[in-house]
């Protein structure tokens, strides 16, 4: 297959994702719970937003995107279920095919709905551990940083060699580690408490 160049927006729905699957334990009225439901979104109590969709709106190319961007194209235009517009494998073979905006008006219609039951709020918060720590009671950070230097003992070292890469960073550990989830290979990782963030982003879904 080839990269997708979408790591900024596969790491901001992997956020959005948890957020919805934490606010389903209760947190959630039962209207939009519903709804989330019966677009397709929950599957066997797992959440799937369209990476695809929000990758071509929100303009990705070969030098991929900004967080930024991402972000405020999903609240301007909405999420879709991963299965409205996702990614055939076996027909779409090509960067340029990826990221091909949708045809079908009903989609974006579609996606539209999603901003009738939730406003996306993001908000930069400092690259030092103290003010990551307490954003991380609040939501999972959505965070870029170079992907990835030397591994020792198990966890990636400090780098700072200019960022390439998003992720999602979710916890730290009682050492001060990073607890990070890592889509492009599915794997989570351990980074060093000195590990150089080169931006870090809150997410709220309201």
């Amino acid at each position: 297959y080839f990269d997708s160049l979408s790591c900024v927006t596969y790491s901001f729905l992997n956020c959005i994702e948890t957020i919805i699957k934490f606010k389903l334990d209760g947190n959630i009225n039962k209207e939009n719970k519903g709804w989330l439901d019966g677009k397709g979104f929950i599957k066997d109590k797992d959440v799937n937003c369209c990476d695809r969709y929000l990758s071509a709106m929100s303009g990705t190319t070969e030098k991929g995107n900004t967080m930024s961007n991402v972000a405020n194209t999903a609240n301007e235009i909405g999420i879709l279920a991963e299965w409205r517009y996702p990614w055939d494998k076996d027909k779409v073979t090509t960067f340029k095919e990826y990221i091909k905006k949708p045809d079908d008006k009903f989609l974006f219609e579609e996606s539209k709905e999603f901003c009738t039951k939730f406003d996306v709020f993001h908000e930069w918060v400092l690259a030092n551990p103290e003010a990551m720590r307490l954003a991380l009671k609040y939501s999972p950070l959505w965070v870029c940083g170079y992907a990835w230097e030397k591994l020792v003992n198990g966890v990636y070292q400090r780098t700072d060699k200019q960022a390439n890469h998003c992720f999602i960073n979710y916890s730290c550990d009682d050492e001060g580690r990073w607890l990070v989830y890592d889509h492009y290979d599915n794997d989570f990782k351990v980074l060093a408490e000195d590990y150089k963030f080169w931006g870090v982003k809150k997410i709220a879904l309201i």
